[in-house]
């Protein structure tokens, strides 16, 4: 009994494993001086979010902008500015990237200042306004600008800040 028990075990695990490995595979290809140049055609659902790019966390030492896709050509962005330990702001816009000049110009953004408690949990939290208007323009060394309109006179009349990819 013990017998047959362990080899009905032994064909569960090794069919449980030939599953896992039917799925797709990933690979990192990198292209040659001699690789193909030819036009490849397709319709834009072949075709990935050039925003997929630069997803990720933007970081300059306090604030952090989360970047993520959004459509077939839209970013989504959250900015957490800390004020102090007891108090935030976040920020919320999107837009479309403009693949010339790689910015995302944006009037849509939310600015909502946060209570937190010791813990960091929010406690309480004010909508500030609903119209912000601004850009991103992301850098192709790994950086991006922030230009926010409603935010320039408190930045002391430089409106631009770089946040640097952690590798």
């Amino acid at each position: 009994m013990k017998r047959l028990i362990a080899i009905l075990l032994a064909v569960v695990m090794i069919l449980t494993l030939s599953a896992c490995s039917s799925g797709t595979r990933s690979e990192t290809v990198t292209a040659s001086p001699e690789a193909s140049t030819d036009t490849v055609e397709g319709t834009d659902e072949d075709w990935q979010n050039p925003v997929m790019n630069f997803i990720g966390n933007y970081d300059n030492g306090g604030t952090v902008i989360l970047v993520e896709a959004e459509g077939a050509d839209g970013a989504k962005f959250t900015v957490e500015e800390p004020l102090t330990d007891t108090e935030k702001n976040t920020f919320t816009f999107s837009g479309s990237i403009d693949l010339d000049t790689l910015r995302v110009t944006y009037s849509n953004s939310t600015k909502t200042v946060q209570a937190l408690d010791t813990q960091g949990v929010i406690v309480d939290e004010r909508v500030e306004y609903t119209d912000g208007a601004g850009m991103i323009i992301f850098h192709e060394d790994g950086t991006l600008d922030w230009q926010d309109e409603n935010e320039a006179e408190r930045f002391t009349g430089n409106q631009t800040f770089s946040f640097v990819y952690p590798n």
